[in-house]
């Protein structure tokens, strides 16, 4: 019998995800919870299962996420369709303010090859288990979005679902968060089609990686975990 099996929830209403307020004013929420054994006593995602998320969102878009600047040189070098760039302070008094409590830089790396994308899990400065890391995604196509910090400081926050539609002239698709204890992934998909293509993507990831993939209710959700 195959133990290893995700799990999808099409409609979160509940704040026990830590997930700001649900509904989202738009788009639609996606939970991903799985289950792997033998089962982890530590918090965040599994190794396989990180692995099947990096696949399938790097199917179906272009990742961006924050990492400390002061970090960068750890993150793997050999992936060439990489982009990064260190975001800028908003003014000299955020650049002082920061300074002055010891803030490190922040880059943003864009990237589509999944053994680059599933560093989003580890990145140094925005711990996935402690809830502090967001990930952008960009159709395939886009140039990187135009993100500043106080906008990624914005999406980090509990009102993320308020502000990504913003960036939707940017050609960003979605934004995906960590959920209570990084235990969880919140996916918000701003268009229908986005949802659509994630959805299809984890089956088919799911599949190959040999896990099962089922489309559940919040209750039974919150049992499987």
């Amino acid at each position: 019998m195959n133990t290893a099996a995700i799990f999808i929830c099409d409609t979160p209403i509940s704040r026990q995800w830590q997930l700001g307020p649900l509904p989202p004013p738009t788009g639609d929420i996606a939970l991903i919870g799985w289950h792997v054994e033998p089962h982890s006593v530590d918090s965040g995602v599994p190794t396989d299962v990180r692995r099947l998320l990096g696949r399938a969102l790097a199917s179906i878009a272009k990742l961006s996420f924050p990492v400390s600047a002061s970090a960068e040189s750890n993150t793997d070098p050999r992936a060439t369709d990489d982009q990064r760039r260190q975001l800028p302070f908003s003014s000299l008094a955020d650049r002082f303010k920061a300074t002055l409590n010891r803030q490190s830089a922040i880059s943003l790396i864009t990237t589509c090859p999944p053994d680059t994308a599933i560093q989003l899990f580890d990145a140094p400065g925005f711990s996935w288990e402690w809830q502090a890391q967001v990930v952008v995604l960009s159709e395939r196509n886009a140039t990187p979005p135009p993100l500043t910090r106080d906008t990624l400081f914005a999406l980090i926050g509990d009102a993320w679902t308020q502000h990504a539609p913003a960036l939707l002239a940017s050609g960003v698709v979605g934004v995906m968060r960590p959920g209570v204890d990084g235990d969880v992934v919140g996916i918000l998909s701003l268009t229908p089609a986005f949802k659509q293509a994630l959805i299809a993507a984890l089956e088919i990831e799911a599949q190959r990686a040999n896990f099962t993939c089922s489309r559940v209710t919040e209750p039974s959700f919150a049992g499987l975990l």
